[in-house]
């Protein structure tokens, strides 16, 4: 059976506290499979400047679209048309996205990176589950990237 391609699209900060900060996550979730796949939960761990930041899974229930056939031109008539491999099938296409709440106090030394530097380092890891006829199949998932450090405003 083939797998399920995943390519990590980002992060996006949805809210930014003196305490901690709620970031989603995002990816894109190819399908080659000619049925329907059901998402049963992402399984994840965070690292923010190389220090591990937050972990967890999402319990979630929603599916991602089979592959289909391509959309077919109109057929031209030649000798090597009997000849010619059937087109492969057009992925289906979804996408998968989850927040994760994440605690500085928890972070060692992560102040210091809050107070000093406009943008943090961040890595995630996991896997993707997947419910299929012949049972639940993780796919990894990982991705990176830098996200801003908002500033508090100072006072004069």
């Amino acid at each position: 059976m083939e797998l399920p391609q995943i390519a990590f699209e980002g992060a996006h900060l949805d809210e930014f506290k003196f305490t901690q900060t709620l970031l989603t996550f995002r990816a894109r979730v190819d399908n080659p499979i000619p049925f329907p796949l059901s998402v049963s939960r992402v399984r994840f761990a965070i690292l923010l400047e190389g220090r591990a930041a937050a972990q967890g899974q999402v319990e979630t229930a929603f599916a991602i679209p089979a592959a289909v056939e391509p959309v077919a031109a109109a057929p031209i008539a030649s000798a090597t048309a009997a000849l010619e491999p059937a087109p492969a099938l057009v992925p289906g296409k979804g996408s998968i996205s989850f927040p994760v709440a994440i605690r500085f106090g928890a972070i060692p030394g992560f102040a210091k990176v809050m107070a000093t530097q406009k943008e943090a380092a961040y890595a995630l890891t996991g896997a993707v589950a997947f419910r299929t006829p012949h049972g639940v199949v993780e796919v990894p998932i990982q991705g990176g990237g830098m996200i801003g450090i908002p500033r508090m405003p100072e006072l004069q």
